[in-house]
C-alpha cells in the first residue's frame, strides 16, 4: 500500500440509528435493529467469556483478556530498559493501603521514548487485560518514513478496516488525517476475522470510539461508586479494535507512533460488574446502618 498525503481534513459523520448493523461471518451490515447483548454482560461470568474471546491480536505478546498475573513478565521481556511500575486504585475508603488495593494496570517505560501501558479489569473480576497502549517516540534517533511504519503495521495486523486515506461513497473520511497525522483502524470479530465496510459505506454504530480510543479515557472511575455505566448496543464498538495513530513531519518522516488495542464490550462489562459489586456493598452498608439505628433510643425530652 502506498501512502499519499494531502491537506488536513477531519470529517465526522452523524449517522441515524437506523444504520446500526448486525454483524455475521459474511461481514455484511443489514439495516435492522441490533441484536440484544448477552444476558450475562456485567457479571463476573459474562466478563470472563468476553475476555476469553477478545484476544485475537497482540502487542508484544500481550493480548486482551489475558490474566493480569501473566502480564508483568511479558512487559519486562519487551524491553530490557523498561522501568516497570504497577498502578493500583483505592476504593472510597479514607485510608488506602495500596498493598491491599486491586492492581488495575502496569506500565513499562524507557524514558519518554518507549512506553507500554496495560490496563486490567477491577474486582470482582480476577483481573483481565482490558486495554493495551504502545507509544514510541523516534525523535531520539533516526526517523523512519511513514511508509515503513504503515508497512510494519500491516505486516503485524494485516489489511486494515479503514485509514486516513479511506474515502467512502459520500467522499467523507472517518479518521483523523492531515499533514501531521495518519490513522489506521482494524476491527476484528471474536473469531479474528477482519471487518470491512460493505459497499464503501461507513455505516457504524459507534463513530465516536473510532476517534477517541477508550484506553485514552479516564479509568479511575472503575472503583468509584458513581452512576450505573451504560453498555453500548451491539455493533462496531463491541469488536476488538486496533487503533494506530502516527505523527508525521512535513518531510514525511515519522516522529512518533501510538497503538491502542481494546474491546469496548469487555471494558464496559467489567466496569458494570464493578459497579454492581459496589452497589451491593452500599446496600449492605445501608441495611447495617438501619439495623443499628433501630436500636438507638430517642433522647429524653
Amino acid at each position: 500500500m502506498r501512502i499519499s498525503r494531502g491537506r488536513s481534513s477531519l470529517v465526522l459523520v452523524a449517522l441515524p440509528t437506523s444504520l446500526l448493523g448486525v454483524f455475521g461471518l459474511s461481514f455484511s451490515i443489514e439495516a435492522q435493529a441490533p441484536a440484544s447483548l448477552p444476558s450475562d454482560v456485567g457479571t463476573v461470568e459474562g466478563t470472563a467469556k468476553l475476555a476469553a474471546s477478545a484476544g485475537v491480536v497482540d502487542v508484544l505478546g500481550i493480548k486482551l483478556g489475558m490474566p493480569a498475573k501473566d502480564v508483568p513478565p511479558l512487559v519486562k521481556a519487551a524491553n530490557a530498559k523498561y522501568q516497570v511500575k504497577t498502578a493500583v486504585i483505592c476504593t472510597l475508603a479514607v485510608s488506602c493501603d495500596k498493598s491491599q488495593s486491586p492492581q488495575v494496570g502496569i506500565v513499562g517505560a524507557d524514558g519518554q521514548w518507549d512506553a507500554l501501558q496495560v490496563g486490567f479489569t477491577a474486582p470482582p473480576t480476577p483481573g483481565y487485560v482490558s486495554a493495551i497502549v504502545r507509544h514510541v517516540d523516534f525523535s531520539n534517533g533516526p526517523l523512519p518514513t511513514l511508509q515503513t511504519i504503515v508497512d510494519s503495521l500491516h505486516k503485524k495486523y494485516g489489511d486494515d478496516t479503514a485509514n486516513s486515506n479511506t474515502e467512502f461513497r459520500n467522499h467523507n473520511k472517518i479518521l483523523f488525517s492531515g499533514a501531521t497525522n495518519f490513522s489506521i483502524i482494524w476491527l476484528f470479530d471474536a473469531q479474528g476475522h477482519l471487518f470491512k465496510f460493505p459497499n464503501g459505506e461507513p455505516s457504524m454504530s459507534c463513530l465516536r470510539e473510532l476517534q477517541v480510543p477508550i484506553a485514552a479515557q479516564d479509568t479511575s472511575w472503575d472503583m468509584q461508586y458513581g452512576s450505573r455505566p451504560q453498555v453500548q448496543p451491539p455493533g462496531l464498538c463491541n469488536m476488538t479494535r486496533v487503533f494506530a495513530s502516527v505523527t508525521v513531519q512535513l518531510d514525511g518522516m515519522v516522529r512518533s507512533m501510538d497503538v491502542n488495542v481494546e474491546n469496548e464490550l469487555l471494558w464496559h462489562s467489567a466496569r458494570l460488574a464493578t459497579w454492581n459489586m459496589r452497589d451491593q456493598q452500599a446496600k449492605q452498608q445501608q441495611e447495617q446502618q438501619r439495623k443499628q439505628a433501630a436500636g438507638v433510643a430517642a433522647p429524653k425530652l
